[in-house]
């Protein structure tokens, strides 16, 4: 199955998850870019707790590689946008290295 075939089968599924904008006041201290990636790599060094979660957003019939943290309680995503809005996420239940496969083929086209 490939990972488009994968990622329909998910969405009908509903296999997905809503995800909030963590707080302002914690985006600050992080001073996080426009790369998922990296703010949660970075944000994982002070909040030794948390955890990486890997996926896609999905925004209409389009899907985009993104990454959030698991709090523990919730999972938050640290990579600022405009407005307050939350998000649609289709997480990955493989590997890191797994996933980075993927978005690698997904990158090569």
């Amino acid at each position: 199955m490939g990972l488009d075939d994968w990622l329909a089968e998910q969405i009908s599924a509903q296999n997905w998850r809503r995800i909030r904008l963590a707080r302002r006041e914690a985006l600050a201290v992080l001073v996080p870019g426009p790369d998922a990636h990296d703010n949660v790599a970075r944000w994982l060094k002070t909040h030794p707790g948390h955890t990486a979660v890997r996926g896609w957003l999905i925004h209409l019939d389009a899907f985009r590689g993104h990454s959030v943290v698991d709090a523990g309680v919730e999972w938050l995503d640290v990579t600022p946008r405009v407005g307050r809005y939350d998000l649609d996420f289709l997480w990955w239940p493989g590997t890191d290295a797994a996933y980075w496969r993927l978005a690698q083929e997904v990158a090569r086209g």
